[in-house]
């Protein structure tokens, strides 16, 4: 009986890939952000999910979105880098 060859997949690449695809999915929230919309959008989502929201937000700031694109990303590679580790090793 042949054996499988077990599929593995590159802990990097993979953390990369999940990493960009975080700061994509930010870059499009700052860009809504920034043309004044913001409000609107999360008062839309929070109302498909049958939520009221608490929140306000607040005009656009330079530093606080590069805070947030980098804990994106450095989120995003961990989360995908673990998963790579994980899936490998079952």
């Amino acid at each position: 009986m042949a054996k499988k060859k077990k599929q593995c997949i590159n802990a990097n690449k993979t953390g990369l890939a999940l990493g960009i695809i975080l700061i994509i999915w930010h870059i499009a929230w700052l860009a809504i952000v920034g043309l004044g919309y913001g409000q609107a959008a999360l008062d839309s989502l929070m109302r498909m999910h049958m939520l009221s929201a608490p929140w306000a937000v607040t005009g656009f700031n330079t530093a606080n979105a590069l805070t947030l694109l980098l804990v994106a990303f450095v989120s995003g590679y961990i989360t995908g880098w673990l998963f790579a580790k994980i899936w490998n090793n079952l």
